[in-house]
């Protein structure tokens, strides 16, 4: 039996939007962030059976966006527990790292900016906590497109 068998249709469909989120941040350019910032939380609000994410009220998260505030908004999304990482080397690459509350792995992602690595770490890391909190379960991960590493 696949997971997507497994799942109900509701469930799927938001891991199939949560990956959507990691994968267009992981393609997209930096004239794109304040587009995937929007659809992130979005995707966010209406993936709360999946994650426990409490996100900022919207028109403050909107205010921000507006006056060009993406990585503060970016990091409003980010439990207050939550630790994070942000590098960018020599070639302009930006990596980040985010380590949801109670899970001892972390997640890693590039993007082309702040906002679009730490938004693609983010939801690598929800992926990956939904992925270890349904795999008792079923005995199948994922199978998602997702680079860990182990928490410190």
């Amino acid at each position: 039996m696949s997971i997507d068998m497994w799942l109900s249709p509701i469930i799927s469909q938001r891991l199939s939007e949560l990956e959507h989120v990691f994968l267009g941040c992981a393609n997209a350019t930096a004239e794109e962030s304040t587009d995937w910032l929007l659809v992130a939380y979005r995707v966010l609000a209406q993936s709360q059976q999946l994650q426990t994410i409490e996100l900022p009220d919207s028109a403050d998260f909107l205010a921000l966006v507006a006056v060009g505030g993406l990585e503060s908004a970016t990091l409003s999304l980010l439990p207050a527990a939550a630790g994070y990482m942000v590098s960018r080397g020599p070639s302009g690459a930006t990596i980040a790292s985010v380590i949801l509350p109670g899970v001892s792995m972390e997640s890693t992602a590039e993007g082309d900016g702040v906002t679009l690595a730490l938004l693609g770490a983010l939801f690598a890391a929800i992926l990956s906590s939904t992925e270890a909190r349904m795999m008792p379960a079923t005995g199948k991960g994922l199978n998602s497109p997702i680079s860990t590493s182990r928490g410190h």
